[in-house]
């Protein structure tokens, strides 16, 4: 299954608006990858979460 965003690729998160970047990534035998994103969240706050590809677009 091809990796669909590389490390330090600039996201965004789809459902949220919200805009960070991919710092992390995992790849699975039986599951689509997943994507570590560093990203400011709606209320300000800095944080971190895994995120599916179909959940980010590139920016």
């Amino acid at each position: 299954m091809p990796v669909n965003f590389k490390l330090g690729d600039r996201v965004e998160i789809k459902i949220s608006s919200e805009k960070g970047e991919v710092i992390g990534l995992a790849q699975y035998i039986d599951m689509p990858p997943q994507f570590f994103i560093n990203y400011k969240s709606a209320d300000g706050r800095a944080t971190k979460d895994w995120f599916q590809a179909s959940e980010l677009k590139k920016l």
